[in-house]
């Protein structure tokens, strides 16, 4: 403790690193020094806030969100909250075979309702250690989530739940792209096509204007894609390397779209694919599968 305050105190140290050690956590925490200004204030303590956002529609957002639900309860042992926000045309529900249950909606707009038990009747159990908050509102409806009711409700998961997986609506009005600033990490799925580099920049530029940084990790999925963009050119759109990438499986991935099953248990390729998104998010050791995949990659 003495050591503690003599560093903060008296030798000018504002934050630390503790593990897990990410790429994300590390970005947050030096890109403000090293442009020239201080880190902001701590974070409201809880759990970690990760949001999945696809650069268009269609390019698998709702695929990663739900599989890295999965393989975080299941290699990290805490417990997790995945949210479908997409409360009209979501799909997480039908990807793990269970029905959306009643309530996020009243969530999201009337937060005065909102408490630890209406939580729990709101949330529908995957397994042991994932819950699923979901909607399906007519088309026909006019949701309209407020600052205050996804405020209330991001308090709440972060207080019950070790990880939070969010999965996005693009685009998202104010009261939802309000969760973009607490979010630790944020990944971006783009697909190996003009309309996703596009896609790209736009959300960036959303970002920058209503999160204060532009900051996301961009997870190539549909990586190999016949007729897809090159390398080179993704690189040059993005203006980065994808620092994550899925291959392309579209026969196990739409089989276990098909069967409400999730696509890690029908395809060890995707499995080992995302076991590494998942290393990324949660800075968890590797284990065997991803020793072997990178293995497998030399």
């Amino acid at each position: 403790m003495g050591f503690y305050r003599e560093i903060t105190r008296s030798l000018g140290v504002v934050e630390y690193l503790y593990k897990p050690l990410t790429r994300d956590g590390v970005a947050r925490l030096f890109l403000p020094v090293l442009k020239g200004r201080l880190p902001a204030g701590g974070q409201q303590p809880g759990g970690r806030v990760i949001t999945v956002t696809a650069a268009h529609g269609g390019a698998g957002a709702t695929t990663v969100a739900t599989n890295l639900a999965i393989l975080l309860a299941e290699i990290s042992r805490g417990y997790v909250a995945l949210v479908d926000l997409n409360l009209q045309d979501g799909a997480a529900a039908l990807a793990l075979g269970v029905a959306p249950g009643a309530g996020l909606r009243v969530a999201l707009e009337d937060p005065a309702r909102v408490d630890a038990l209406f939580l729990d009747r709101t949330a529908v159990t995957v397994n042991e250690r994932l819950r699923l908050l979901a909607a399906d509102e007519a088309l026909e409806e006019a949701p309209e989530p407020t600052l205050e009711g996804v405020a209330r409700l991001m308090t709440l998961l972060r207080r019950r739940f070790n990880y939070v997986v969010l999965d996005m609506p693009n685009p998202a009005g104010p009261a939802l792209r309000s969760i973009y600033a607490l979010a630790q990490t944020r990944l971006l799925v783009v697909t190996p096509d003009f309309l996703s580099l596009r896609g790209a920049k736009r959300f960036r530029g959303m970002l920058a204007a209503t999160a204060g940084d532009d900051r996301a990790i961009p997870l190539l999925n549909h990586a190999g894609m016949p007729g897809a963009l090159t390398p080179a050119l993704i690189e040059q759109g993005l203006g980065e390397k994808p620092a994550l990438s899925l291959p392309h499986l579209p026969k196990p991935l739409l089989a276990a779209a098909n069967l409400g099953v999730a696509a890690v248990t029908r395809s060890k390729a995707f499995r080992l694919a995302m076991l590494e998104v998942t290393r990324e998010v949660s800075g968890q050791r590797l284990g065997k599968e991803e020793w072997l995949a990178r293995l497998m990659r030399r």
